[in-house]
């Protein structure tokens, strides 16, 4: 058990390294031993890029390392995903999940869509500054149980009503969760632009989507 503990440590140090040949290769390794996917995810992959995050805050590193981490980290992720998929034993529901238009921050989003898929749901991730346009038609063609919105920028905000009210014009909201999150909204705001679910993090949005859907 402690040799796991220290592989996952070792998997946190070359994601914030930015080493995503490390980062495949400790992942594989990790699988292998029996570490579940989720574990690998929570205690791993994801918990590198919350440090790193720290760090970025702290302006203790540069954009250049912010993005060669995240690319170890979507390296190793691709590793995990086929073991997340095998685990599963029926779908949860589906999610269309996106950044808004003006907005083109992917990491937090990423991150959610991962942990929503190593829980079980059908994640239909639409990328990254999104219009209301695609948003609307993504949710018309998929018909998902629950629309979730990322934004990390307040210039940004607007879109998310936009996309509520445009949803509600073409007749798309009835039975649709709105699921928002991201840095500039607060739950008082989520409430007032009519959002269903309001989440802080990735761990709180899986729980969240989960107790909507029954689980």
């Amino acid at each position: 058990m402690e040799e796991i503990y220290m592989g996952l440590d070792e998997l946190v140090e070359a994601v914030v390294d930015g080493d995503g040949d490390k980062a495949k290769t400790l992942t594989e390794q990790l699988l292998d031993d029996g570490v579940s996917p989720v574990d690998l995810i929570e205690n791993g992959l994801t918990k590198g890029l919350r440090l790193l995050g720290e760090k970025w805050d702290a302006g203790e590193v540069f954009l250049a390392e912010v993005m060669l981490a995240v690319a170890a980290f979507e390296e190793a992720k691709e590793v995990v995903k086929p073991h997340l998929k095998s685990e599963e034993t029926g779908t949860l529901g589906t999610i269309v999940i996106g950044t808004v238009a003006g907005d083109i921050h992917y990491i937090g989003k990423n991150i959610v869509a991962t942990m929503l898929e190593a829980a079980g749901f059908t994640v239909i991730d639409i990328g990254e500054d999104v219009s209301v346009e695609n948003f609307c038609s993504s949710v018309n063609s998929a018909k998902p149980n629950i629309l979730g919105m990322s934004c990390l920028i307040s210039p940004a905000l607007h879109q998310m009503k936009e996309v509520i009210d445009e949803l509600k014009t073409r007749g798309l909201r009835k039975g649709l969760l709105v699921m928002v999150g991201g840095p500039p909204l607060s739950s008082d705001y989520a409430e007032e632009i009519g959002a269903d679910i309001y989440v802080t993090d990735a761990v709180e949005a899986v729980a969240k989507a989960k107790e909507a859907m029954g689980r």
